[in-house]
């Protein structure tokens, strides 16, 4: 486990703040333990595919 960390450290002492905070919010998103609650702009938008596949509109 400590070897794992060590190369862990390592690759994130060569990244530039924009990947790094890239890392922290994807380590914050994995903590997180509530579930991603979807706007009413996201819920249409997957109906609308529902719907859209349910009359045939899509390609293969």
């Amino acid at each position: 486990m400590a070897l794992l960390k060590e190369k862990v450290i390592e690759k994130l002492n060569d990244l530039n703040e924009s990947a790094l905070q890239e890392v922290l919010n994807l380590i914050e998103s994995q903590q997180d333990t509530k579930p991603y609650q979807l706007t009413e702009e996201e819920k249409t938008a997957i109906q609308e595919g529902i719907d859209d596949i349910e009359a045939g509109n899509y390609r293969n």
